[in-house]
């Protein structure tokens, strides 16, 4: 793969933190100053909670990122990258 090219994945594990930060990276700082509780409460509930954390990468780095939260009622919430 040329580094030109990317791949869409879920989020590895050892990714997350990053593709978390680049995801918020547009907030204002009232609002990244209030995401990490928000993400511990998330967090707490079990890893499957980040399954549609999805990320574009190429071998050197993360590229993009969205997340897809799956809710009640046959609905999703989608959070694009905050830019």
């Amino acid at each position: 793969m040329s580094a030109e090219e990317f791949r869409i994945e879920c989020c590895a594990p050892a990714d997350r933190a990053d593709a978390l930060r680049l995801l918020h990276a547009g907030l204002s700082s009232d609002q990244q100053t209030a995401l990490p509780p928000a993400l511990d409460s998330v967090r707490s509930q079990s890893d499957a909670a980040f399954s549609g954390l999805l990320v574009a990468k190429n071998p050197q780095a993360l590229m993009g990122v969205m997340w897809v939260q799956l809710a009640p009622g046959r609905t999703a919430v989608v959070w694009p990258p905050a830019i």
